[in-house]
């Protein structure tokens, strides 16, 4: 999923038009190409193209772009979402800021040398949403669940281009334990009339090799995904 960032603009729930109206369907380059309807309250047109990515052929390109379509200058930033079982866990690198919940529960997201770990533990999660938001390093954030690995890979965003209120990177947890939410934003652009914004991100899928130890505070998958996302590049 897509939405602009900060929240704060729009509120709840989701621009229709933008998450959950359809979209046009095209092929350009060899890319699936989906186009929004320009949506009348915020004038934010969204297109989103997936394609093999040029660097790599095993690894799966994704560009979000916000188009202004209004008569105003507006300041926005990509805001994807990935939904995924409520099992398994989450590692990212640990940015400069402190944990953030907002309005929501918080969640147990211990640092261990130097990385962020989350283990989804239905037991923990409350008569409300959970939810985490904070600063990332090194522009991944990974999924690990029975064996296998995700890995969504960015620009790395500083702590000063984040959306107010808003983390670089979030999780979410629902209160009915039904998905968890994975999610990064990119940097805050000021678009004028007529401008858009272009912000890539590369998703790596992989069977995770027998040897590498599956756990909290694992340094062995944390090189890994580190060899995975250097070598890309």
């Amino acid at each position: 999923m897509l939405w602009p960032s900060p929240q704060s603009d729009w509120s709840w729930p989701p621009v229709e038009t933008l998450d959950a109206k359809p979209y046009r369907l095209s092929v350009a380059d060899n890319r699936l190409v989906l186009t929004s309807d320009v949506d009348e309250v915020t004038g934010y047109q969204f297109v989103k193209s997936y394609g093999i990515s040029s660097e790599k052929s095993d690894a799966l390109s994704v560009i979000y772009s916000i188009y202004n379509r209004s008569d105003e200058a507006k300041a926005v930033a990509a805001w994807a979402l990935t939904r995924v079982y409520t099992r398994g866990m989450v590692a990212f690198p640990a940015g400069e800021q402190e944990i953030e919940s907002g309005i929501f529960y918080p969640m147990d997201v211990p640092v261990i040398d130097g990385i962020r770990w989350f283990l989804y533990d239905g037991k923990s999660i409350r008569e409300d949403h959970h939810k985490m938001m904070t600063d990332g390093r090194e522009g991944w954030v990974a999924y690990i669940d029975k064996g296998h690995l995700l890995v969504k890979e960015f620009d790395d965003v500083p702590p000063e281009l984040i959306a107010e209120n808003e983390g670089e990177i979030e999780l979410f947890a629902d209160l009915k334990k039904t998905y968890l939410e994975i999610q990064q934003q990119g940097s805050m652009t000021m678009l004028q009339p007529g401008e858009h914004l272009e912000w890539e991100v590369i998703w790596h899928v992989r069977k995770l090799p027998a040897d590498i130890p599956v756990a909290v505070g694992s340094q062995e998958l944390v090189n890994f995904i580190r060899y995975l996302v250097s070598n890309f590049h």
